[in-house]
């Protein structure tokens, strides 16, 4: 018994077809944007633009894997291995959001208060409300 009707096949087929050209315009503009500093630039390509494509990976396997059309269970292993790729993409949002505010944070310093800039751990610390000791070494770029 197929789990979803013929209308929500055709919004999802439709959905999936455009996924690739709208993430090659965020790619592009990651990618080819003037970044006033080294290290928002590093963070743009060796940390966003990497969990990016990890993301985009991780979408292609699991529909590739559990294609919406598909009425029957799939074995327990093909299961398996679609949750991998579904908890490694919500990993990946994660460090990537964490990637974006060390851009923001190297791109336009902040300041609060009398103090000139705020460090980037203390940024990142407050977008996700971690503790100090949680954000020891809070790069995830690598």
């Amino acid at each position: 018994m197929p789990i979803f009707d013929p209308e929500q096949l055709r919004t999802l087929a439709a959905s999936y077809s455009a996924l690739q050209r709208r993430l090659d315009s965020v790619a592009e503009a990651y990618a080819f944007f003037p970044y006033k500093t080294q290290q928002g630039g590093q963070y743009a390509t060796h940390g966003f633009l990497r969990r990016f494509n990890t993301m985009h990976h991780c979408i292609q396997r699991v529909f590739a894997m559990l294609p919406p059309e598909q009425g029957e269970r799939p074995a327990d292993p093909v299961l398996l291995d679609a949750t991998v790729y579904i908890q490694s993409f919500v990993v990946n949002v994660f460090g990537a959001l964490d990637n974006l505010a060390w851009i923001w944070v190297s791109e336009k310093p902040l300041t609060v208060g009398k103090k000139q800039t705020v460090e980037p751990p203390r940024v990142c610390r407050r977008l996700f409300r971690l503790s100090h000791a949680a954000m020891a070494g809070c790069s995830v770029m690598a």
